[in-house]
Parts: structure tokens; sequence; C-alpha cells
């Protein structure tokens, strides 16, 4: 069965009608061919702000309502939670389902540490978020569990029942002395979804055309018999309304100017030549065969970084260490210059304002490449440096 890792999009993204996301994944022990399912998201929380806090005392359960309103049948589930109580041991938390089926999310974890996520005592703090795909189980983690943790208890045995209804957060302490309170809960319930398409390779690119409604989303991944869901779910929505102006109008002159057109230059491609006058921005595009490909991604996703960006990264170390040499460096010797015509194609961008031309520019004149194969050297020695930490750390 493959592993499936989702990439891109993988939550908090927003995009528009005209957008076109590159939908990226990893996925190992089988073809990298995979189909595409989006998930529409309903989200609910409550909030216990200021003095209105949901007070958490000892001997005792607090019961909170979450209302979701909505219809579907759930595919995927995730509880967030911000709450503040010494000695994290005392409590034991579960979500019940409105049919009454509840889940312990945790019991009696942290010792002495506090609390459930940290910052702001109000649905701006940072959560402790349970999610059956963390790769942290919460059973291992230590207070105050900020981020994305797998519950004692795997939520996907809410799966396949309706998420309409009265859910409840049960939060109970059972020892003397310490005590806190509840500021916000959460509840984020993935439905069952629509195609977005099928046998499809990684940095497939979805044109977003207004067919699929607003809202938020999780993107499901299927290949070899592994699936992964985005971490997190993304927005769906139409651009903001144009700012509303009042115009005042006055009588027209006389005098007609002829009307002028500006057309906007497209940007310089620097694949094969580098511009010779300055550009404020221009691309570079480096091709990957399928052998090469996946190791782009695995230094991709180690890096929390998409292929694009770990293109520009890669650039910017090698002339970074290039720099660390001294200005009298000779060219260097790299044998016969990268193959860039591969059918993973990657497009990066470089800009003059924040000085990555020059770094991509310095490396080229190093290494005498031209602007796609530097980017491809660059990003080949990243990768085999990640290979050998991600070796180390085995």
């Amino acid at each position: 069965m493959a592993v499936v890792n989702v990439v891109a999009p993988n939550g908090g993204e927003s995009y528009q009608p005209g957008d076109t996301v590159q939908v990226v994944w990893t996925s190992t022990g089988a073809s990298t061919a995979a189909d595409l399912t989006l998930h529409p998201v309903t989200e609910a929380q409550e909030e216990f702000a200021g003095s209105n806090s949901g007070e958490i005392n000892d001997y005792s359960t607090l019961s909170v309502a979450i209302e979701v309103p909505t219809d579907g049948i759930i595919s995927d589930l995730e509880v967030g939670i911000r709450l503040d109580h010494t000695y994290t041991n005392d409590l034991q938390i579960v979500l019940r389902h409105p049919g009454g089926m509840g889940i312990t999310l945790v019991n009696g974890e942290g010792g002495s540490g506090n609390n459930f996520g940290s910052g702001a005592t109000d649905c701006s703090g940072n959560f402790t978020i349970f999610d059956d795909d963390a790769a942290a189980l919460i059973v291992a983690g230590s207070a105050p569990f900020e981020g994305r943790h797998q519950p004692e208890n795997l939520l996907s045995a809410f799966d396949g029942l309706s998420m309409r209804g009265t859910w409840q957060l049960e939060i109970t302490d059972s020892f003397l002395w310490d005590e806190g309170a509840l500021h916000c809960v959460t509840l984020s319930a993935a439905t069952q979804g629509q195609s977005l398409a099928t046998g499809v390779n990684s940095l497939y690119p979805w044109a977003i055309d207004g067919s699929v409604a607003n809202g938020n989303y999780l993107l499901e991944v299927a290949s070899g018999g592994g699936t992964d869901l985005s971490d997190a779910s993304f927005a769906l929505a139409d651009p903001p309304p144009p700012t509303t102006t009042t115009t005042t109008t006055t009588p027209p002159t006389t005098t007609t100017s002829p009307p002028t057109t500006t057309t906007l230059a497209p940007i310089f491609d620097a694949s094969d030549n580098f511009p010779t006058s300055p550009v404020n921005e221009y691309v570079a595009n480096s091709g990957y065969y399928e052998d090469e490909w996946s190791g782009v991604l695995d230094a991709a996703v180690y890096l929390d970084q998409t292929p694009e960006q770990l293109q520009t990264m890669s650039v910017g170390v090698i002339a970074f260490l290039m720099a660390l040499s001294g200005p009298d460096q000779p060219i260097w010797s790299i044998g016969s210059p990268p193959d860039v015509n591969g059918g993973h194609v990657v497009q990066s961008h470089y800009f003059d304002a924040d000085g990555t031309q020059n770094s991509l520019e310095n490396v080229a004149a190093a290494t005498n490449l031209n602007g796609a194969q530097t980017q491809k050297f660059a990003t080949s020695v990243l990768v085999f440096l990640i290979l050998l930490s991600q070796l180390q750390e085995g």
C-alpha cells in the first residue's frame, strides 16, 4: 500500500475564480498517479472570552454544547481546544456525538504541565488540535500540546454519522487543588466529497473556474491504496467587491485627448539567458524526471515548502556557501550540465528587490550554467543534503 502525503493545498490558503492551484503530493510504494476529491467542511465554535470563560472546577464536569445546523455525513473530523488549567494530568476530555456516542480525546496526560494551547484566551489563541492524521500523539506529548495531535481514541469512529445536531465537549477535573477555564472549542467536520480529478500526477494544475461552490474544503489524495487529507481546510471565495466611490460629474470640455493603452510586459523567462537590462522579476523553469521528482517532493515536504519555493531556497543556500568561499573562487566544475527537460516542470520566480536574482546569477556565473540548469543543480544539491540528514536521523 502506498504512503501518500498532501503537500499543497494543505490548509489556510484562500483561492478565487481565475486562480490556478498547483496540487502537490508525494506517494511512495506505488504509482504517483492519484484520484483527487474535495470534501466540503463545516466549522462551528464556542467562545468563552473574558469574564464569560467556562470554569473548570475540581471534582466536576464542564459540558459545552456545540451546535452544528448543517446536514452531511462525516468523512473526517477535527477538534480544536484552547483552555488554561494547571496540572493537565487532572483532566479527561470527551467529545460526544448528538446521538450519544463519546470519544475520549485525552485522559490524564501532561503530568504537572499547564494548559492546552497558548496565547490569547479566546478563539484567536493557539490551539491544541485533535486530528487522526497528526504525526504527534497526545499520549506522548507535553503541555501545552500546541499544534496537531492524534487523540487517545480516533475520531474516525464518527465517520459515516450525521454531523447535524448538538455536540457536547465534556471536560472532567477528577482531582483537588488545580482548576482552570475553557476559552474556545472548535469543531471542523468534512463531509463526503466530489471528484476533482482522476488518474493525475502531482503538480496537477487545478483551475478555479467557479464550478465548485464557495466554502471551506479538505483535499483528499488517493493513490495505490493509500490516502491522505490536507492538514486543515482551505477556502474558495469570490474576490471582494470593488470599493464604492462618490463621483462628482462636471460638464465636459471640448478638448478631446486620444486614448492611451498600457500593455503589461510579460515576465522575462531567464531559463536560457538572463536579461541584459534590469527587470523587477523573472522566472526560470526546470524539468525533473520521474526518478528525480520523488526526491524533490520529499525534500519539499521535509522543509515545509512547495517545489517552487524549494528551488528558490536551494539557489540561496548554494549562493551563501559560495559567498563563504570568498570573492576569488574559480569556476565550479560540476561535470555535464543537468538535463532540465524532464516532464515535471517547476517554475520559480526571482526578484531584484529581495536579492534572489543576484543569487541565481552569481551561482550561474560560478558554475557556467544557464538559469534553468543552475536552478536544478542547486535543488539537486539540497535534495542530496536532506537525504543525508534523514539517513542520519533514521
